[in-house]
């Protein structure tokens, strides 16, 4: 079974507070979402956290990870971008 993104973006936008992001398109935000979940994934490689399933196994065309993820692998991810949105 496959994990949408979307699981993701929710978790990520309940812990900011951005003024802008609703400005733009759908396809605006989702664009900058997916930047940042990129970015995520690969703080979280180079922190070597250990993650069950490989988060390289993904497709941003049609937005979802081709694994089933866990409740704690998206809590990080979500986290994790929180950090590439701050910066």
């Amino acid at each position: 079974m496959a994990t949408p993104y979307e699981n993701i973006f929710n978790r990520f936008l309940k812990r900011i507070e951005d003024k802008d992001l609703p400005n733009f398109s759908e396809d605006e935000q989702i664009e900058l979402m997916t930047g940042w979940l990129d970015t995520a994934i690969g703080y979280i490689e180079l922190d070597g956290l250990k993650i069950k399933h490989d988060l390289s196994n993904r497709d941003n065309d049609i937005q979802e990870f081709e694994e089933d993820l866990n409740n704690c692998e998206m809590e990080v991810i979500a986290m994790y971008m929180v950090a590439a949105w701050y910066e």
